[in-house]
């Protein structure tokens, strides 16, 4: 399926294309971006099946060439071929320019949270994200919260490096984001 999201903050654009297998999903993307610090970014996103990052490969073609290669293994997060043990708390990816990466970690947090939706409707989650600054390309830790609201909506709330945001976002019957607040929206 291919999915493309505008960017509703600055001019941009995000075409990706996820494939699914017997093994998980693979996402296949390109960011661009027109604002204030423009810049086009390719990645390559292989998550198993109850959408685990296995490992991402992220290409900064602008402002300048830059790569980045994250693996997941038993023993934490590898970047770059080195073990990164000061990201041993971080559950999942976050990518500051994609909203795909919420639909990732919805994903994952809904097998936790609809079983025990009856009596309370607005439960939440929280998960600490290995979040990658898109202009720089620098990875740190990151706490986020995901609040269940009603079927395709959801309230994310940061509660790391941007603290105190919170922006709602709304879901397709597969579970990716369609708008997120302020952000990002789907387009045809």
């Amino acid at each position: 399926m291919i999915y493309r999201w505008r960017r509703l903050d600055e001019p941009g654009l995000e075409t990706l294309e996820l494939e699914r297998s017997i093994r998980g999903y693979r996402a296949t993307s390109t960011v661009a971006t027109f604002g204030k610090s423009p810049l086009t970014l390719c990645y390559q996103w292989h998550l198993d099946r109850q959408w685990r990052t296995r490992h991402l490969s992220l290409q900064r073609l602008r402002p300048s060439s830059q790569q980045l290669h994250i693996e997941r293994h038993a023993d934490g997060w590898w970047i770059n071929g080195c073990h990164r043990r000061e990201l041993a708390s971080c559950e999942e990816i976050d990518l500051s320019v994609s909203p795909f990466c919420n639909s990732v970690a919805i994903q994952q947090l809904i097998p936790q949270l609809i079983p025990h939706l009856i009596p309370q409707l607005r439960d939440s989650a929280a998960i600490t994200a290995l979040f990658i600054d898109a202009d720089t390309l620098d990875i740190q830790p990151s706490r986020q919260r995901y609040q269940y609201l009603r079927k395709g909506n959801w309230r994310y709330i940061d509660e790391g490096i941007a603290c105190g945001f919170e922006a709602r976002l709304q879901l397709d019957n597969d579970g990716l984001v369609t708008r997120y607040e302020g952000l990002f929206e789907a387009v045809p």
